[in-house]
């Protein structure tokens, strides 16, 4: 069932009057309704290898899951290449990767009434590795809106400006038919690990509808936009993603599993392949993440993307 503050609500006053910042936590930054997480910011870079979101559905359930006993480097939504220059950055180790994603201290802007907008500077370079031994680095920000009045769905942006301080290859697990190809091969990127206890799960993409399993037994999928969906708590709601139309690799490629209490959605940008960046080039990634109850179709997903950017104010 949705929160009070949504439903029934005329006046954006109003749903400010039960909502609000949570910035308790150091290094942490949630937006609230009734004291329970929309969804929360983790960027403490002593306890978590990447920053990531708690994603929830507005006056409902958790719909992600960081750091689950089977996988501990999934982080609910997060981002994280597989390969670069031949070093794992996605694997850990007793919490680290052979690859290091670091950051410095987010800068972030909120309103009133719920919207943000995060930027941050990252670097990739192996571990333990100088700070000259940098190998990319990447400018990122996130805006977010406020859940809407309607049914409490909100979406966040992500653009991801990556430049490279050396010649860089970005590479993922070969998939079947490659060399030592794995069924499981392909994933890197924006990611989504959906909560544990999720039922009657779906994967629909534009323009293709249900997302049905190929030859190779996967659900790798093309196509603008990707959504998984299930039921929670006796209630569907879905998670979309959608790739900017300005992409590299236009329309984009997916990477979807489920089964049981493991459900991920991967924005594969690497699916069909290694990308090369040369020295001092820069490629830039978009995406938006909505979040929202109910389920989506095929048509709705197409004609969900408006665009990139959303305004400060």
């Amino acid at each position: 069932m949705r929160g009070k503050c949504i439903v029934g609500v005329a006046s954006l006053a109003a749903v400010v009057a039960c909502a609000e910042w949570d910035k308790s936590v150091e290094n942490q930054l949630a937006w609230q309704q009734e004291g329970k997480d929309v969804w929360r910011f983790h960027f403490d870079p002593k306890t978590e290898s990447k920053p990531y979101f708690d994603l929830s559905a507005t006056g409902g359930p958790s719909l992600t899951w960081a750091r689950p006993a089977d996988h501990v480097w999934h982080y609910g939504l997060w981002f994280s290449w597989k390969y670069i220059n031949g070093v794992n950055y996605w694997e850990e180790k007793n919490g680290k990767s052979d690859g290091t994603t670091l950051w410095d201290t987010p800068q972030i802007e909120t309103a009133s009434h719920g919207k943000a907008f995060i930027e941050m500077n990252l670097q990739y370079r192996p571990q333990g590795a100088a700070e000259d031994a940098t190998v990319l680095k990447e400018k990122r920000t996130v805006a977010i809106i406020a859940p809407s009045l309607k049914d409490g769905s909100y979406f966040m942006e992500w653009t991801q400006e990556f430049t490279a301080c050396t010649e860089v290859k970005l590479d993922r697990t070969p998939i079947p038919g490659e060399p030592d190809g794995k069924d499981w091969g392909g994933y890197a990127g924006l990611s989504l690990r959906f909560a544990k206890g999720m039922q009657e799960v779906e994967t629909v993409a534009a323009e293709v509808g249900r997302v049905e399993r190929n030859a190779d037994k996967r659900l790798d999928v093309t196509a603008a936009g990707v959504e998984q969906s299930g039921v929670f708590e006796g209630e569907p709601y879905g998670i979309a993603i959608l790739a900017h139309p300005e992409n590299p690799r236009k329309p984009g490629d997916w990477y979807p599993l489920e089964g049981g209490d493991f459900n991920f959605l991967n924005a594969a940008f690497l699916l069909k392949g290694a990308h090369t960046l040369a020295k001092d080039e820069t490629m830039t990634l978009r995406y938006r993440v909505h979040v929202h109850p109910g389920r989506w179709d095929a048509q709705r997903l197409k004609s969900c993307w408006t665009g990139c950017h959303l305004p400060r104010d």
